[in-house]
């Protein structure tokens, strides 16, 4: 009885999966591209505080580095514009 329940209830997920991805074929692009500016705002969000902390470390250090600071500000400001 019970492989019948699991093989039911897996026959019916995919029944709802093939209706799902008829509903979602015309804007399949739209999803995809949703999906990996989902995810590229995700890394953004983790980019940030990292490259903020790393600025903070070389202004604290007493042979500061303009070069890889002013690199840190430019990459800091693109993606905040991007954002």
């Amino acid at each position: 009885m019970r492989d019948f329940a699991e093989h039911h209830e897996a026959h019916q997920d995919r029944k709802v999966f093939a209706r799902f991805y008829t509903y979602l074929k015309p804007h399949l692009r739209t999803f995809v591209l949703a999906f990996v500016l989902m995810i590229l705002g995700t890394f953004t969000g983790i980019i940030l505080p990292l490259a903020s902390g790393l600025a903070i470390d070389q202004m604290q250090n007493p042979l500061l580095n303009l070069a890889v600071c002013s690199c840190l500000l430019v990459q800091y400001l693109n993606i905040s514009f991007l954002r």
